[in-house]
């Protein structure tokens, strides 16, 4: 769909966040567990099939989320210095982690971009808090794991968000982006 001004005007409440497209394995997260703790991560695609051998990302979610918990983001593949590897190989990676076919040494690269989080009662009811809380306590999980495991490298990243109170201003946000 092209851009159309009248279409954000009509569709887009001000302040409102601008994302990078991460251009990623979509991904959802289930934080399952007793009582307070996560101690099974599960990950899944958009098509429901799961992800294997992420451990990377399951350790690190087991120290950031409290059970109970669904986390929304995309998964990437980074080289040696963080970057993104290109979208094709990337994806060809997240595909072998659905197959199980994925190495120690592949899954090690795996990143998970993530821009919400809900409890398991709003992702089956589909009633939110706003966004605006939602974002808010993924934030917080993540700041205090890097807080309380400071030399972990995180293997799962909250996406760059820019609050943007008009459509000059998403634009300009948008611009940098590319």
């Amino acid at each position: 769909v092209s851009y159309s001004a009248a279409s954000v005007e009509k569709n887009i409440q001000f302040p409102a966040y601008s994302q990078v497209k991460v251009d990623g394995a979509r991904c959802l997260m289930f934080c399952e567990g007793e009582e307070r703790d996560a101690t099974t991560i599960r990950l899944e695609s958009s098509g429901f099939k799961q992800f294997f051998g992420l451990t990377g990302i399951e350790e690190y979610a087991k120290k950031a989320f409290y059970a109970n918990k669904v986390i929304d983001g995309e998964i990437i593949f980074v080289d040696e210095n963080e970057k993104p590897l290109p979208r094709k190989i990337s994806n060809g990676l997240a595909n072998k982690a659905v197959a199980g076919t994925i190495s120690p040494e592949e899954a090690a690269k795996a990143r998970y971009i993530v821009w919400d989080i809900l409890t398991f009662k709003e992702y089956e009811t589909e009633k939110t808090h706003g966004y605006k809380a939602r974002l808010g306590t993924l934030l917080t999980f993540l700041g205090n794991t890097k807080q309380f495991y400071p030399d972990e490298k995180p293997t799962i990243i909250p996406v760059e968000t820019v609050e943007v109170d008009t459509v000059e201003d998403a634009l300009e946000h948008f611009r940098q982006c590319i």
